[in-house]
């Protein structure tokens, strides 16, 4: 395999996924703003969250790449790429749970505000 070859197989996916998670995160965030008289700021970082998920498999793309890279040069290896997929997920998930804690949060309280009045 040719290295220009080599070079397009590593950077086209993560291309198509940073123009994907751009796509879905305007597109979340142009909905929000037609669909809600007054989308709440938390709302719309999470929207940005959501949309920008797809970097997680980048960023596991990347670490893969990263690890081979080193592997050849080297003959080192940093982690188990299994073991990394873990924490970035579980990460993730952790900052999704945040975000959507808050969100119910605000939710819960801004109906206690309504029945309230």
């Amino acid at each position: 395999m040719g290295r220009g070859t080599l070079l397009a197989w590593t950077l086209v996916p993560q291309a198509v996924l940073m123009l994907a998670g751009l796509g879905v995160s305007a597109t979340s965030s142009i909905l929000s703003r037609r669909s809600l008289p007054e989308p709440s700021p938390l709302l719309n970082r999470l929207f940005l969250i959501m949309g920008n998920l797809v970097a997680l498999p980048q960023l596991i793309l990347l670490f893969a790449m990263l690890d081979i890279i080193l592997y050849n040069i080297y003959g080192i290896r940093l982690m188990p790429l299994w073991a990394f997929a873990v924490i970035v997920m579980v990460l993730g998930a952790a900052l999704l749970a945040v975000f959507f804690a808050r969100a119910i949060r605000q939710a819960r309280r801004a109906r206690a505000k309504n029945l309230q009045e």
